[in-house]
């Protein structure tokens, strides 16, 4: 964690002592004032106060009830504390505004502190990226408000409420953010774009440390992180309203996100997310120590679409929850020592994101979802403790999902890396506890294969109940593909076993042209998969020149350590033997 940024502003020298509902802190505000306190009347403001002037501590007398923004900073100004004193801004009463926000880009070593800031009557819409009628933002929207460094937020409850508006958004750099209070009331609705993410608190800069903060019914993002920064001893609860919502996310690098707990219900929900479609933006960070519980409860327009006739009498497929997730790749990743919950649920009465109906959904979940994506990246997951458990077996409940987003495989050089010839391992899942009742492991799933020559290495993997529909190891939605994975040391109980083998060969079709070197129509390269100490190559292929080329199993079993080899189909007429062969 770099944080040398700190030390440009002069800190440590004004004690403020907080006396807030529910608790009470001593906090260390990081800027000297020189000049004589000034007082902020409260009352009903037409316009917002402005202040003009730095080096100086800033105090609220009353509440604040503002027609647009409360509060906002203008000129080249440093050395504030603004102490909210216990009262409230109530902002965004009639049009557009912010609670607290800057109109100069020159501003730093900003403190706020003790009190609240809610959004008014008006509940004016933000844009795209989540900004607009934020409670405080030091970043570029709409009405407009500009990077300030260095500012500290403490002791301080936000509340916002409507569409496409985020609590929290600070740009530049060195920011601290502790024991704050954060409330999304937005309960239904949508989002304009979900790839952007609507967050609770977002860093957009650098050397940032959010902390000991309570972030309440997050509809999509809970805390955004830029590089260097950390994110510890929060406490996130998710009720999303659409898919990606993460309770703790970053893409970019050298990031530590550690001794959190994340409770996620709702559309999609997942606890942490770490990773980066970009090459070389994600890397260097770490993710240890957090507790994270995940199910899905409702469902909306993305993927579903309108609300349906047979909302109550037939069961919808809903997206599935996950616990930690890195799927678009990430170099150097390391997670490890975390406790994670998903519950899965093949019928359940849910609830339909835009508008709060009820709906009968089926909301699979994933422990972990994660895969590499170029053979440089890297990542390695340790010591967690994964339980993922459907409620009676018929649903998908996977405790460790290995797979990489489909995106990154065909994209052109240089961009592009091959994997390697020989095995060598860059994703590795080792001394792992993960217990479920549908499948432990899964190689392949949505996002394709398991890339990074995956090493699986002196796991427990814990069979719970006793359902049919249970296996050890599996493949998921996405088929076999062109795994090649190691499974050594495995230690198992409760019923797991090394030959459970759900491969879902039937599922094995219609190959994408490219995707780990198989080609409709052309001819159909699968990996293999090496279970401890036997080799399996457990398949045949049918209508391979066909439009849906599929595979079954046979039981053929290579008892043996060593090299991996490939099985090769061979084109013929659709009516003729298909040619095995070792390569």
């Amino acid at each position: 964690m770099k944080l040398s940024s700190y030390l440009t502003g002069v800190f440590f020298l004004l004690t403020i002592f907080l006396m807030l509902p529910n608790f009470a802190a001593a906090y260390t505000v990081r800027v000297i004032t020189i000049n004589p306190d000034v007082h902020i009347p409260g009352g009903s403001y037409a316009s917002p106060f402005i202040i003009t002037t730095g080096n100086t501590k800033y105090i609220l007398d009353a509440d604040i009830f503002a027609d647009s923004s409360g509060i906002m900073l203008n000129g080249n100004l440093s050395n504030i504390i603004i102490d909210l004193n216990g009262h409230t801004i109530t902002y965004n009463q009639v049009s557009p505004g912010v609670g607290i926000g800057s109109l100069d880009w020159s501003t730093s070593d900003v403190a706020i502190i003790n009190g609240s800031i809610v959004q008014g009557f008006a509940m004016s819409d933000g844009v795209v990226y989540g900004t607009g009628s934020n409670p405080i933002r030091f970043y570029a929207g709409t009405p407009q408000s500009y990077n300030v460094f260095r500012v500290q937020i403490a002791g301080v409850s936000v509340r916002y409420g409507s569409k496409d508006v985020g609590g929290i958004i600070l740009g530049a750099d060195g920011h601290l953010i502790e024991d704050n209070i954060i409330e999304d009331t937005y309960e239904y609705g949508i989002v304009t774009d979900r790839h952007v993410g609507i967050p609770a608190i977002r860093t957009v800069g650098q050397d940032s440390i959010i902390k000991n903060n309570t972030l309440t019914n997050v509809r999509q993002r809970g805390i955004d992180l830029g590089q260097d920064s950390e994110a510890f001893g929060n406490n996130v609860s998710i009720r999303s309203i659409c898919t990606n919502s993460v309770g703790i996310s970053t893409d970019s690098h050298g990031v530590k996100i550690y001794d959190n707990i994340i409770n996620g219900r709702g559309e999609h929900p997942i606890g942490i997310g770490a990773h980066n479609s970009t090459l070389n933006a994600s890397y260097d960070n770490e993710i240890y120590n957090n507790t994270i519980d995940v199910q899905t409860t409702r469902i909306g327009l993305e993927y579903f679409g309108a609300y349906p006739s047979d909302a109550l009498t037939a069961v919808h497929i809903a997206d599935r929850a996950v616990g930690i997730r890195s799927t678009s790749g990430a170099y150097n990743l390391k997670v490890h020592d975390n406790v994670i919950s998903a519950a899965s649920d093949s019928d359940f009465m849910g609830t339909y994101s835009p508008d709060g109906r009820a709906i009968r959904i089926s909301g699979g979940a994933r422990g972990v979802m994660a895969g590499v994506r170029y053979n440089e990246q890297s990542a390695r997951f340790y010591n967690n403790t994964i339980t993922v458990l459907d409620k009676d077996g018929t649903g998908y409940a996977a405790g460790f999902a290995c797979d990489a987003n489909i995106d990154n495989n065909n994209e052109p050089a240089p961009n592009f890396r091959p994997p390697a010839v020989d095995f060598a391992p860059s994703f590795i899942v080792e001394n792992n506890v993960i217990t479920s009742n549908v499948y432990n492991f899964i190689f392949g799933d949505d996002y394709q294969s398991c890339n990074g020559d995956a090493l699986f290495i002196g796991n427990t993997l814990i069979k719970s109940n006793s359902y049919a529909s249970y296996a050890t190891y599996g493949v998921g939605l996405g088929g076999y593909y062109g795994n090649k994975v190691r499974v050594i040391g495995s230690v198992y109980q409760s019923g797991a076993a090394e030959n459970s083998l759900d491969f879902y060969w039937s599922n094995v079709t219609n190959l994408i042209e490219g995707v780990g070197g198989s080609y409709r129509g052309k001819s159909i390269t699968f990996g293999d998969l090496q279970l401890d100490n036997h080799l399996y190559y457990r398949y045949k292929l049918h209508n391979v020149e066909g439009t849906t080329g599929s595979a079954t199993p046979i039981n053929s079993t290579l008892n043996a350590i060593g090299p991996l080899f490939y099985f090769q189909a061979d084109v013929v007429a659709p009516s003729a033997p298909v040619g095995l062969e070792i390569l």
